[in-house]
């Protein structure tokens, strides 16, 4: 059975959608902000279904999520 999406189409959306960031800037806030949201579910979306949970692992995370808290 043919599924339409699969982690790679995902990961080829989710790569189309950064390289339009730079003319979505440019062009309205909406738009950028929407694409920066979408992205950011995508990616949680494969990060997910990948089982790859090593990217919440990192000092850098804590730091800037939590120090958003403080």
């Amino acid at each position: 059975m043919f599924h339409l999406i699969n982690l790679n189409n995902l990961e080829r959306f989710l790569s189309f959608l950064l390289y339009l960031l730079p003319i979505a800037l440019i062009s309205s806030t909406f738009i950028s902000d929407f694409l920066i949201s979408l992205t950011s579910i995508l990616f949680i979306i494969l990060v997910i279904k990948k089982n790859e949970w090593f990217y919440f692992k990192k000092k850098l995370f804590f730091f800037l999520f939590f120090g958003m808290y403080i």
